[in-house]
């Protein structure tokens, strides 16, 4: 299931998009702004198509294991066949939430939440429903709550090894969520996924075009210029690198050392 997600979530084209604006191309400045204004129009409709389809194609996934499982009836089995498969699931998906070969993880994970919250707050469920609902939220949450932890306990006690790395993921740490990111923590975090990039070979092609056009939108979530729809500056750099990511299916190494594993 998350290979059908991040297979619909990787199904964009920049090879096309760079073939199609190739006409646009003037030898004139104001030519080559235009040039560039198009081609980060269609990578951000590329993206755009490739998202829903992954959103769906995980909200389908998750409706069908919810509905089932958490029956409408005030008095739901907790032994039926679809509860048992749907805690599978999550404890499958809580499994490899920090892998970066299945990025989907997350994405079917807050389907699964969004599920169970408007099961909790429906009126229609019995109390052993919500019970359950509630149970299945908190294992979610406990986990999400470790890996916080463990995350930063990890950074701060490797203080001699892997400096740079170490230096750039505390930094990632303090930023606040949201569109109230800075230029700069938005190259950071951006790094931050480049270096796990550079390990990535071809089973890894759909987890990182996943993350790549997740990570687009969310960068291009950040402007709210809603008069005028086009792709401000400071966007494109971050999504012209990231094109340039896609289309190679692999970062280059940097400047930074590659880290561990880890």
């Amino acid at each position: 299931m998350m290979r059908l997600v991040q297979a619909s979530g990787a199904c964009f084209s920049v090879r096309d998009v760079d073939l199609m604006t190739l006409t646009l191309t003037n030898d004139d400045e104001e030519g080559e702004v235009l040039h560039r204004k198009r081609k980060l129009k269609l990578y951000a409709e590329e993206w755009t198509s490739a998202s829903r389809a992954a959103h769906k194609s995980a909200t389908y996934i998750v409706s069908y294991l919810t509905s089932r499982a958490l029956q409408t009836s005030k008095t739901a089995p907790a032994d039926s066949p679809f509860k048992t498969l749907l805690d599978i699931f999550i404890e499958d998906f809580l499994t490899v939430l920090t892998a970066p070969q299945w990025p989907a993880a997350e994405l079917l994970l807050r389907s699964v939440v969004q599920n169970l919250y408007t099961c909790i707050d429906s009126d229609s469920h019995g109390t052993l429903v919500k019970n359950m609902a509630l149970e299945a939220v908190g294992q979610i949450a406990a986990k999400i709550r470790a890996i916080q932890k463990k995350v930063t306990t990890q950074i701060r006690s490797r203080t001699d090894e892997n400096t740079v790395v170490n230096s750039l993921c505390a930094r990632i740490l303090e930023y606040p969520t949201g569109p109230g990111l800075t230029p700069q923590g938005t190259r950071d975090i951006q790094e931050a996924y480049s270096l796990v990039w550079t390990k990535s070979d071809s089973g890894m092609r759909d987890a990182l075009r996943f993350q790549i056009c997740g990570w687009a939108l969310f960068i291009l979530s950040t402007n709210h210029d809603d008069e005028d729809q086009h792709i401000p500056e400071r966007c494109a750099p971050f999504l012209e690198e990231l094109a340039a990511i896609a289309r190679a299916g692999k970062a280059p190494c940097d400047s930074l050392s590659l880290p561990s594993d880890s």
